[in-house]
């Protein structure tokens, strides 16, 4: 969007960007999986085309494996195996190439502490029900697994190390940590009409995807400066407004949706589901540990376990005074502007859908052969 010549952008992901914006731009694609060494140094070794051949390299590192509802060690595989190998891979893959920054994308769930949710009788709210994290600053990125409120969340303060560690004065690197992603307007909850929640009186501070790539290129910018003292840091991206309640999200999404595809998010009673969460969890370590025979749950099932609560229960208000300080960073898209415009994406997808499949009908209807009377004798 900023004028870039496709021929100097390239795409390392497992599988083809999808958006048609990118797809019919000439931004090329290679076929790469982080967590393979070798595949990663393929990726880099491709050759560019002569016309952009002699640029300076920078290297946005935005891969990750999310899952944000397992806490425990044993399902760290795969999150150690793409946060904390892939990063390690794509960090010496762009080194060797000669690459004057790289740009990883973190998360400002690494500052959340995990909160305690049964309170004392004289204790008026759980421990660490209401957060206040400036910059999303966790107290050490070294912390055990325990301190972190999932696995995902700890496989990312480990890369953060990874990356800040490798800055020096000719490769620069550093983080961007993006605030609670409110646009999942194609999730599969929305899809079947939303789901019953818990949260709708939860605070939470959101930023949307493009003020996230805003995060990001500011950071390059700073990076490239002479002078620049910004390399080894992370900073924390967020919409410029202050946070919002679930509740409001999910009014916007009811109220707004297409007449085809109604959205409503039913209340239940969050004590319920947390203690379903933790037997679920048990259920899973069962299964991972000692009888993986047993039945698999559903996806929806295995989804809610208590990291979910960690992620998304906590009062949050984030900062990002320091982003807009040290790497000029200035959003431009509010929470409830990011998330109309998703809304007017899903509503343009829904009517072309149903102007389709009423075409369709009348199409069908057109060619129906309408059979001659009998003939009477």
């Amino acid at each position: 969007m900023r004028g870039e010549d496709p021929a100097a952008i390239r795409i390392l992901d497992l599988s083809k960007p999808t958006r048609e914006s990118v797809a019919e731009s000439g931004v090329a694609y290679i076929k790469t999986d982080v967590s393979d060494k070798n595949a990663v140094a393929q990726a880099f070794a491709t050759s560019w085309p002569d016309s952009v051949q002699a640029l300076p390299l920078t290297v946005f590192h935005t891969v990750a494996y999310i899952n944000p509802s397992e806490r425990k060690a044993a399902f760290l595989s795969p999150y150690i195996k793409v946060n904390i190998e892939g990063t390690r891979n794509m960090l010496d893959a762009t080194k060797k190439a000669g690459a004057d920054c790289f740009v990883a994308t973190s998360s400002a769930s690494v500052g959340l502490r995990p909160p305690s949710y049964f309170p004392w009788p004289w204790q008026a709210y759980p421990k660490d029900i209401y957060q206040y994290l400036p910059n999303a600053d966790p107290k050490a990125l070294d912390l055990p697994l325990e301190g972190y409120g999932a696995c995902y969340a700890w496989t990312k303060a480990q890369a953060e190390q990874l990356v800040r560690g490798a800055n020096t004065a000719r490769f620069r690197t550093g983080v961007i940590r993006p605030g609670h992603g409110a646009f999942f307007i194609k999730h599969r909850s929305n899809r079947r009409g939303g789901s019953p929640t818990w949260l709708s009186n939860v605070i939470s501070h959101f930023v949307n995807a493009q003020n996230v790539s805003i995060g990001h290129l500011a950071f390059e910018h700073a990076l490239l400066q002479k002078d620049s003292r910004v390399g080894g840091n992370a900073y924390c991206v967020l919409d410029p407004n202050p946070p919002i309640i679930y509740g409001s999200l999910y009014k916007m999404l009811s109220n707004m949706a297409h007449p085809s595809t109604p959205i409503n998010f039913p209340e239940i009673p969050q004590i319920t589901v947390l203690l379903m969460a933790y037997v679920i969890e048990q259920y899973q370590l069962l299964r991972r540990k000692i009888l993986p025979a047993v039945p698999a749950l559903s996806a929806d099932l295995t989804f809610l376990q208590p990291a979910v609560f960690n992620l998304s229960s906590p009062h949050i208000v984030y900062t990002d005074d320091r982003a807009q300080k040290e790497i000029g960073y200035k959003a431009p898209i509010t929470t409830s502007e990011g998330l109309a415009l998703a809304v007017l994406d899903w509503n343009e997808k829904a009517e072309a859908k149903v102007k389709a499949t009423d075409a369709s009908a009348s199409d069908l209807q057109e060619e129906k052969v309408v059979p001659e009377p009998p003939m009477i004798r």
